[in-house]
């Protein structure tokens, strides 16, 4: 889980602990007081780098609960190692500010 606002505190966390088909494998987030509550919480490793999540746990998929600014940044990160990844909001706020990693993840093998 990338991103610990309300979002994932509220919808995605919640439902991650009830789900028998995925295991919440670690948290990450720019703030370390969310990253520290979240992992406590859930008794996984926390990080407040997403290239460190991905190095250090290796999941299967993301949920990338981020704002707007950050997303690209962190769907490219999953994309380069081959991760799996969704992604709640837009890819980009401006049209001609599309993303560059769709090809790198056709490449990788990752969505």
């Amino acid at each position: 889980m990338v991103g610990l606002g309300g979002q994932a505190a509220n919808d995605h966390l919640p439902g991650l602990a009830q789900c028998h088909l995925a295991e919440l494998a670690g948290v990450c987030d720019v703030n370390p007081n969310r990253v520290a509550a979240a992992s406590d919480a859930h008794q996984v490793p926390g990080f407040t780098s997403v290239e460190r999540l991905l190095e250090a746990v290796r999941p299967d998929f993301v949920i990338a609960a981020v704002p707007h600014h950050a997303g690209q940044q962190v769907v490219a990160a999953c994309a380069e190692v081959g991760v799996h990844v969704l992604k709640e909001k837009p890819f980009a706020t401006d049209p001609r500010k599309r993303p560059s990693w769709p090809g790198c993840a056709r490449r990788r093998g990752s969505s």
